[in-house]
């Protein structure tokens, strides 16, 4: 929920501490959007400006994005290498009755819930994925799935203009 602004602008002043505080926040892995629903910190409107106004704030920040990234990653490690156990719910519909002759069943159908614990697989997955794009996003000089490929050598315009002399 974000909180309601303090009239039509958020009166914060920007000082190093709180410009610190924020990047701090960024780096371990929160978003913009959870630090300014802090009633202590400014409005996200606020904090937009002084990246676009203050170059300080705006390195500063772009760093703390680096090491979230990095937060990222570990967290990545962390939720594949601990199970997540839940409630699996699996639905079952059969027939229930007796086969005719004709190979028809009389019967009605009958619809069975199966609980069990088990590794949320499928939401470990999705936390993954999605701290994956976001780790790419910020760094992905680091994290994109890129290949560089290089490629080396001269050409001389006087060796193509004889090479096409030679016809």
């Amino acid at each position: 929920m974000t909180k309601p602004h303090k009239g039509l602008l958020d009166v914060a002043v920007y000082t190093d501490e709180l410009a610190v505080a924020i990047c701090a926040e960024i780096a371990a892995g929160k978003t913009m959007k959870a630090i300014c629903e802090d009633p202590n910190m400014p409005h996200l409107s606020t904090v937009v400006r002084w990246l676009r106004d203050k170059p300080e704030f705006k390195a500063l920040h772009d760093e703390a994005r680096l090491i979230q990234a990095d937060t990222l990653a570990d967290e990545i490690m962390d939720i594949a290498n601990a199970p997540l156990m839940g409630e699996e719910t699996m639905e079952r519909e059969f027939l229930k009755g007796t086969r005719n002759a004709d190979g028809t069943i009389d019967g009605k159908a009958v619809r069975i819930l199966e609980k069990r614990r088990a590794d949320m697989l499928g939401h470990r997955k999705l936390q993954v994925n999605a701290r994956m794009w976001r780790a790419q996003v910020l760094n992905p000089q680091k994290y994109a799935n890129k290949q560089n490929v290089e490629v080396g050598g001269s050409v001389s315009l006087k060796s193509v203009l004889d090479s096409l002399g030679d016809d």
